[in-house]
């Protein structure tokens, strides 16, 4: 793929000597990529904080017409998308020279965190990006023009080889995340996961701080009384800080068709679903939770659909009541109670 003249290297070409002169950190690699990527950094942050105060001194977004504005916050998404493709080329070249241990730091990923002031998810997803554009450095392309995210390109990066690169990235163009998994799942599917249901232990967390409880004004101590202290997790109140936080339920795709399911449920839910799967007999005897979730989930959707498109004749319909359809006389069913 050739870019202002250049190709990548599935074409043959430099595309890092051609990332190296763009971007406003280009002019620091005389003094080295640590100053770059630091100054690529500093520059797009101190940039998108300046230009929302200085853009609303000139014309305040809310004068701006619609047409103008969309087009303007497309040409913002086109700059972002150039800088983030920027920054990851410095960051692997930082991390293949192994720069960050001449700051005395560990790791890249520490170096992202300390230095660069990354969250631990935008340190994994850039550093996953930089290491596969080492070796695909198409991938660096279509983030700057915005084929892929970073999402993408880090959850693409185990699967990509240079056999099946050009026919996968092509897939994946403008793909969303559960897209492009759905997309991995296709071609590298894995087993179904077996069905378990347990129970979460309670968390015990020790009090690490605490503060003093005083009287309130007016108030005395008694006799014999003295002022006690009450351990809370940063000062946050007791009851909040012993509840445990809720996981996300997770939907991830295994192969086609195939779906892994993993959500929170309380007691009471479990209550009811072992009520559920005794009263199944034969249909939950192999203890299949799949197959309890299905069916009640199944009629519950045709109750809600009943309801909600009643005149949908197309959909199956259940005979109310103890109406049962035998066959009739002239081979037609007929009802019967």
């Amino acid at each position: 793929m050739a870019v202002d003249g250049h190709q990548d290297e599935s074409g043959g070409g430099d595309s890092w000597a051609l990332l190296r002169r763009r971007g406003p950190a280009a002019r620091d690699w005389a003094t080295g990529p640590v100053a770059a990527l630091q100054s690529a950094a500093i520059f797009w942050r101190e940039a998108h904080l300046a230009y929302i105060p200085a853009m609303e001194e000139k014309r305040p977004l809310q004068s701006i017409p619609d047409d103008e504005l969309l087009h303007r916050l497309a040409e913002l998404m086109g700059q972002s998308r150039r800088a983030e493709a920027d920054i990851v080329a410095h960051i692997a070249e930082v991390e293949e020279r192994r720069l960050f241990a001449r700051q005395a730091f560990p790791s890249m990923f520490a170096y992202c965190m300390d230095v660069l002031h990354l969250s631990e998810a935008e340190a994994y997803l850039r550093i996953s990006a930089a290491r596969a554009s080492r070796k695909h450095p198409i991938l660096l392309t279509m983030l700057a023009d915005g084929r892929l995210h970073l999402t993408a390109i880090a959850l693409l990066a185990p699967h990509l080889t240079c056999e099946n690169r050009e026919r996968l990235l092509e897939r994946a163009t403008h793909r969303s995340k559960r897209q492009i998994e759905e997309l991995i799942a296709a071609i590298a599917p894995r087993p179904d996961v077996p069905a378990v249901m347990r129970k979460i232990p309670e968390r015990r967390t020790l009090p690490t701080a605490g503060h003093l409880v005083v009287p309130e004004r007016g108030e005395s101590l008694g006799q014999g009384q003295v002022p006690t202290i009450e351990l809370f997790l940063d000062g946050v109140a007791a009851l909040a800080a012993s509840a445990s936080p809720v996981s996300p339920s997770v939907v991830q795709p295994l192969s086609p068709g195939r779906y892994r399911v993993q959500f929170t449920a309380s007691a009471e839910f479990h209550q009811k679903l072992e009520r559920l799967r005794a009263l199944m007999g034969s249909k939950a005897m192999d203890g299949d939770l799949v197959v309890v979730i299905e069916e009640a989930v199944t009629e519950k959707l045709e109750r809600l659909e009943a309801r909600r498109f009643p005149a949908d004749v197309s959909r199956p319909q259940r005979l109310p009541g103890r109406v049962r359809l035998r066959q009739g006389g002239n081979g037609q069913p007929s009802a019967s109670t």
